[in-house]
């Protein structure tokens, strides 16, 4: 599971190559980031289920330095995450998609230039870093 207390985010994480149905019931979590160890990278709906669903990622932009993320693994083992950044980015900018061996997470989901909930054009980056 990924829990976002800030944000009332509790939502089950999905894996699988199936990106688009796997959204549909959760955050994914991106195959490049299925090592035990290292970068998780999680994606997910904002507009799809409303602001107030804990499966939803309406609010990522209220995210600040220093905000916790919570994530639970198959095994149950939890690990804690502290909000480092928060961005917005071109949708064609793959590189956001490439896993790193820092043990951190990013969460993306679409995103307006501003940052609030909106478009395919952008996305919305939230990187945290283990604690």
């Amino acid at each position: 599971s990924l829990v976002i207390p800030k944000l009332n985010v509790n939502t089950k994480v999905i894996e699988g190559i199936d990106g688009e149905a796997a959204i549909h019931e959760g955050a994914w979590l991106y195959p490049s980031s299925y090592e035990d160890d290292g970068e998780k990278i999680f994606l997910g709906h904002r507009r799809f289920w409303g602001a107030d669903d804990p499966r939803s990622f309406w609010n990522l932009d209220h995210l600040k330095d220093g905000d916790l993320i919570y994530y639970a693994d198959a095994k149950g083992t939890i690990y804690t995450y502290k909000v480092r950044a928060v961005s917005v980015r071109n949708a064609g900018d793959l590189a956001i998609l490439n896993a790193s061996k820092e043990n951190m997470i990013k969460v993306i989901s679409c995103s307006t230039a501003d940052g609030s909930a909106g478009s395919a054009e952008k996305r919305i980056v939230v990187i945290a870093t283990q604690i």
